[in-house]
C-alpha cells in the first residue's frame, strides 16, 4: 500500500501548493474583472483616439476588425474602419494595416453599448504606444 503524505513535510508541501493554485487563480480572476470594468468605463465615455477590436460573425467564420475613434458628437461617434479583416482576435495592427481615412461610420454611444453587452467589442485600447500601430491613417 502507497502512503500519501507520509510525514508532516510532504502534507505541509501539499497544502502549501494548493494555496499558491488558488492565489494564482485569484489573481487573473481579479485582473480580468478590472479589464472588463475598464473596457465599460471607455465605452462609456468615449475619446478621440480610443480604438476597439470588433467581433464579427458570419455563418461561415468569424471575423475581426478594428475601429479608430475620430470624433465625437452629443450622442454618437464617428470611426475609422481598419482595412484588414483578420480570422482570430489580434491586438494590434498588422504591419500593412491602417486606417482608412475615407471609410468613416457613425455608431450611437447606445450602439456602442450594445455591442459591448453582446461580447461584439472585445478590446478597447485607450493611450497606447506607436508599437500596437494604431497611428497608421491613409486615404
Amino acid at each position: 500500500m502507497i502512503k500519501f503524505f507520509s510525514n508532516k513535510k510532504s502534507i505541509l508541501y501539499g497544502c502549501c501548493a494548493a494555496f499558491m493554485v488558488a492565489i494564482i487563480f485569484a489573481a487573473f480572476s481579479i485582473a480580468g474583472k478590472v479589464k472588463e470594468k475598464k473596457k465599460q468605463q471607455y465605452i462609456g465615455s468615449p475619446q478621440t483616439g480610443d480604438v476597439y477590436l470588433v467581433k464579427e460573425n458570419s455563418k461561415e467564420e468569424t471575423g475581426y476588425y478594428f475601429l479608430k475613434v475620430a470624433e465625437l458628437w452629443e450622442d454618437s461617434i464617428i470611426v475609422y474602419h481598419s482595412s484588414f479583416e483578420y480570422n482570430h482576435a489580434v491586438k494590434e495592427l498588422d504591419k500593412e494595416d491602417y486606417f482608412v481615412l475615407d471609410e468613416q461610420l457613425i455608431f450611437t454611444k447606445n450602439q456602442l453599448q450594445q455591442m459591448l453587452d453582446n461580447n461584439e467589442i472585445s478590446m478597447v485600447e485607450r493611450d497606447y504606444g506607436s508599437n500596437e500601430g494604431f497611428n497608421r491613417m491613409k486615404y
